[in-house]
Order: C-alpha cells, then structure tokens, then sequence
C-alpha cells in the first residue's frame, strides 16, 4: 500500500515539474484587449452602441473583420420627397428639428420651398401629426455637389429617441460639381413623448484617384 502511494505521488511530481517546464518555456499570449471587448453582439443597434464603426461604402455596423450587421432601426423611417439641395431657401447652417405640429411643418416648407413656385414644389406629405412627428436634418452650406444627410436609424432607448444619421462628405480625390449646396433630408417617425438626441455619423466617400 505504501509503494502505491509513493508511485502516485511520484507520478504527480514529476506531471507538475513537465507542466511548469512546458509554461515557462512556452509562455501563454497576454489577453489581447480586442478579445477582451468581444461581447457578443446580435443586432445592429448592439454593434453601434459598441462599436460606432460604420462601413462608408454598404453603412453596416462593423463588429469584426467577419461580423457586419445591416442597418435596422427601432421606428420606422418615412422619407418626405424634397428639391434638389441648390434651390432651396433654408438650410445655410447645420442644425436638426423636430416637428410636432402641422402648423410648424407648414411654416418651415413655405420657408424652405419660398424661392420654388407652388407647382414645381415637391409634393406636401400626408402627415399626421397626433401620431407622427417630422424630422429635418440641415447640413449648411457646403462647397460643391457631393454632400449628402440622411437618416441611418431610430432607435427608441428607455429614457430618449436616438435619431441617428449619416453626414456624407466627397473624398479629396472626387470631382464635383463647384456649387453651393444646402444638403437635407425630411423625414417622418412615430410620435413619442421622449426626448429626442441626435447622433452625427460623419462619413467621407472614397473616389479612386485619376
């Protein structure tokens, strides 16, 4: 009985000095923190909030190298038909709304529309504003044609809507057009009585060079 016993332990030794040789020879790769922050991820508002890496070409959510996610939204988007961004009358600097009234809308698409005679205007929306509010994103003045803002997503948080949206710019290689323009976007979402942020995806378009 007492030989079984020294042979076990013999065994255990000698197992424990191989382990401790392998490791010090052998040593194991430190955590990498890009493994560390691999939370597991199913959507892509979860990719967003975690990531924020927007692909500038397909607008997916970048989680990994194999991992994309296409953009979803909480709310619906309704996209409102506008004029091209060089006519209108409003937008010369960068700022969002939120329309919670007909009589808001109506005074904001006379404005924007002034210089456009009524036939030529786009079509007033069907909106209704006991369930509905309208959305308008300004991205001011810009320089040339080629400049773009649009909505991305709505997501509907616990305490906040989260308009999130995508303010595209022309890579220096691109040839544009030289005109002022006053890009914009309207559009309109389920009324809900939170407050409202708004998330800035800055993205510039790559043009391959001539």
């Amino acid at each position: 009985m007492v030989r079984k016993l020294a042979v076990f332990v013999a065994i255990i030794l000698i197992g424990a000095g191989l382990y401790f040789k392998f490791a010090l020879k052998y040593p194991m790769d430190e955590p990498k923190i890009t493994d560390i922050l691999k939370i597991p991820t199913s959507s892509f508002k979860d990719c967003f909030y975690k990531t924020g890496d927007i692909n500038p070409e397909t607008y997916d959510c970048i989680y990994t190298v194999d991992e994309q996610y296409v953009p979803t939204s909480d709310l619906e988007i309704i996209n409102i038909k506008t004029a091209e961004p060089a006519i209108i009358a409003e937008g010369e600097k960068k700022e969002n709304l939120v329309i919670t009234t007909k009589e808001g809308f109506d005074a904001l698409y006379n404005s924007i529309y002034a210089e456009i005679e009524e036939g030529f205007r786009p079509q007033y929306p069907d909106i209704n504003f006991e369930t509905q509010n309208v959305i308008v994103l300004f991205a001011g003045n810009s320089p040339s044609s080629g400049y773009t803002i649009k909505p991305l997503a709505v997501f509907n948080n616990e305490n906040e809507i989260d308009i999130v949206y995508i303010n595209i710019s022309p890579g220096p290689n691109c040839i544009q057009a030289t005109v002022i323009t006053k890009p914009y976007s309207m559009f309109a979402i389920e009324k809900i009585e939170k407050p409202v942020k708004f998330t800035e995806v800055p993205i510039i378009t790559s043009c391959p060079q001539e």
